[in-house]
């Protein structure tokens, strides 16, 4: 929903505020040459790396315009700091990783080369290993008018961070309707434990955007669980951005449901508090395949700001019944189109469902300046340390790390 591909600032920057101890550094990204950055780009995806203070991010470079150039994954490994190399910000180091060809497409064997690359998630399997998921386009993809390719796969990597991934680390995926047929776009946003989180639509033929698990161990026609949401939500998108394993066979999902269709009023109407959407937490067992606890969230409104849009861009558990969910808010209540936030919730001791939600907006005003900017998203978040997008002012994009005290 809210993982676009953007462009960049012209010049990095860093803030700190003493009194917050808290850290903004923007952009941050890789360099295309010399210290320049590639026309577009987006952190999407962040967790813990394999020393104290180091991380493992990843995000995209260039939009897919027609293919020239095409979309290629990056991967950080390192701290967040305002050191930079001659490959880009931070002391760290940036790989880029792409899908390669001679991959059969699972549901679609026919499409085996592939193009427009971009990692969205990432789970640290240790040794040197890691879970990427994302999405790619068949390498004949066609493009709009706009430079968005017509179709998107989603894809799944085990293996050690390389340029040269091996193709058998991989599986490439298509998911499809209850009645077989084979959705246009699919994009797989997170990975925890094993199982990996997306969503899959057919627009605009078949407007509405299904969430689904993935399960890369499964036997191919098991691979995909899709969803499913009570019966009294009759959300017509229902988005799965963040998937956590608590313990067992217990995970839990965040993501946004929205445009709510009414049968009687034969409208579509705002879900949950007349909003345009909300985001959502949800509980998976992996044994019995149920779903439980499901719950919806949405960002205060005031009598100066309405929230429209709530959606939970990811998930992060502290291991003790606390969580802390990345989220976009629109408009933002700093007077912004949107805004990036921090929810936290915990377990109620009592029902073993969700609390209410706290909230903060990320300090995310402009260094030098102190300007709010225009857009900003919480895209993934790790502990303190959150990444997104970041637009100053219009036609101005980029990107952000961001190292919270709280």
């Amino acid at each position: 929903m809210w993982q676009t591909i953007l462009q960049s600032l012209a010049t990095p920057s860093v803030a700190s505020s003493p009194a917050a101890q808290s850290t903004l550094f923007t952009p941050f990204f890789a360099y295309e040459s010399g210290s320049t950055y590639p026309t577009s780009y987006a952190l999407q995806g962040i967790t813990g790396g394999n020393s104290s203070g180091d991380y493992i991010i990843t995000g995209t470079k260039n939009l897919a315009n027609g293919g020239n150039p095409a979309a290629q994954g990056l991967v950080y490994q390192g701290p967040i700091n305002a050191s930079h190399t001659s490959q880009g910000n931070g002391s760290g180091t940036w790989t880029i990783m792409n899908v390669p060809n001679g991959i059969n497409t699972i549901n679609n064997p026919t499409v085996n080369s592939y193009t427009n690359s971009s990692i969205y998630g990432v789970d640290n399997l240790g040794n040197g290993l890691v879970n990427l998921v994302g999405s790619v386009s068949p390498a004949n993809v066609t493009y709009d008018s706009a430079g968005f390719p017509a179709s998107t796969l989603g894809f799944y990597y085990a293996g050690p961070i390389t340029t040269t991934p091996d193709q058998n680390n991989f599986q490439v995926f298509q998911p499809k309707f209850s009645d077989g047929s084979l959705a246009n776009y699919t994009f797989i946003h997170s990975i925890n434990a094993g199982l990996a989180a997306g969503g899959y639509d057919s627009f605009p033929t078949r407007p509405g955007i299904h969430a689904f698990i993935y399960n890369p161990t499964a036997s191919d026609s098991n691979k995909q669980k899709d969803i499913i949401l009570p019966s009294s939500d009759n959300a017509l998108t229902k988005t799965a951005y963040g998937i956590w394993h608590n313990q067992g066979s217990s995970y839990t999902i965040a993501g946004g449901v929205g445009l709510q269709y009414d049968a009687i009023r034969k409208k579509n109407i705002g879900n949950q508090s007349e909003g345009l959407g909300s985001a959502y937490l949800l509980d998976y067992d992996s044994v019995t395949g149920l779903f439980s606890n499901y719950k919806t969230f949405n960002y205060p409104s005031t009598s100066s700001s309405k929230t429209l849009e709530t959606h939970f861009e990811g998930i992060w558990y502290n291991g003790n019944g606390t969580y802390k969910l990345p989220a976009t808010i629109s408009p933002g209540p700093n007077g912004s189109l949107g805004a990036a936030a921090t929810a936290t919730i915990t377990r109620d001791n009592l029902t073993g469902g969700f609390s209410n939600a706290s909230w903060e907006i990320l300090p995310l005003n402009y260094p030098s300046t102190g300007a709010v900017p225009v857009f900003t998203t919480n895209d993934s978040i790790f502990d303190k340390a959150s990444v997104g997008a970041y637009t100053l002012s219009q036609g101005n994009f980029s990107d952000y790390a961001f190292l919270n005290a709280t």
